[in-house]
């Protein structure tokens, strides 16, 4: 598969912790995909975005999970998955152009719980080829003609209490958090559910992955580049990119706990996510 990013200034869409995500198409059939780049040594026999690659095709079918096209590691690796619309905090003062404030994140807090409730949003998802501009404008007109009584009919009036609290906060002025929890703790107690549980970012007792070290890594003078090669397109040679500063520790361990059996992740897995064999960069 032979991906071409978009043009300059259209390309980039952001980074995470260990990669940078870019707007490209798959040249074969003009999709446009969401396109992972991230420096990793081809000496590593398990690297992060070969493992992603893998847990996202276990996770598939699911529609919160991006369909990956295809995987490729050259002299950096890349993945290539569906591209999505803008995150879920869509919130009526961004649609404006306003600066945002603690109320903007109460309300949309609010709009992912009765989002997990309803299993969709009136504005979302947008149409895939929707001018940006104008579907900015149709988010912002169908949010605001939402009062929290429509979205939240079907479900404790809480969730509706939540989200007009938040849409009846003055700029900079904070919620009152405390009645919030305790309102939604009262809430849990009245449902059943247990509000002394472990939480999902803590330590939870239960059966674990077999554990499997990684090999020790070392860079030879093999690995390291020729006079002869090209220095110019940062998506084809990791060690004279303009952007080398930003690729510095991006291979982390893995927590072992977390990681899965080796067998589970070898590239022989992969099945429907084909090879990357190309990618260009026409912008710089």
């Amino acid at each position: 598969m032979s991906y071409e990013l978009a043009p300059l200034g259209q390309a980039f869409l952001g980074k995470g912790s260990f990669s940078q995500v870019y707007k490209a198409t798959e040249i074969s059939t003009a999709k446009f995909v969401a396109l992972k780049k991230s420096r990793a040594s081809k000496k590593l026999q398990r690297t992060l975005l070969q493992y992603e690659a893998r847990l996202l095709q276990l996770l598939q079918g699911h529609r919160s999970i991006p369909f990956v096209y295809a995987y490729g590691h050259l002299h950096f690796e890349y993945l290539a998955m569906e591209l999505l619309g803008p995150s879920l905090a869509d919130k009526q003062q961004e649609n404006c152009t306003m600066d945002l404030s603690p109320r903007d994140d109460l309300e949309s807090l609010a709009y992912i719980a009765l989002y997990l409730l309803r299993g969709s949003l009136p504005w979302k998802p947008r149409p895939r080829l929707e001018d940006q501009i104008q579907s900015h404008e149709i988010v912002r007109l169908l949010k605001l003609g939402c009062s929290a009584e429509e979205l939240s009919s079907e479900f404790p009036p809480e969730f509706c209490d939540l989200l007009t609290n938040s849409r009846s906060l003055k700029f900079g002025q904070l919620p009152d958090y405390t009645r919030i929890r305790d309102t939604f703790a009262d809430l849990a107690k009245r449902k059943g559910f247990p509000i002394t549980g472990p939480l999902d970012w803590r330590t939870h007792p239960g059966p674990t992955y077999t554990s499997v070290d990684e090999p020790e890594v070392s860079v030879s003078d093999e690995d390291m580049p020729g006079d002869d090669e090209d220095s110019n397109s940062s998506f084809k040679n990791s060690y004279f990119a303009w952007d080398i500063d930003q690729w510095d520790d991006r291979q982390g361990e893995r927590d072992k706990d977390l990681t899965l059996p080796e067998n589970q992740i070898t590239p022989k897995q992969f099945g429907s996510i084909l090879p990357i064999t190309e990618v260009l960069d026409k912008s710089i």
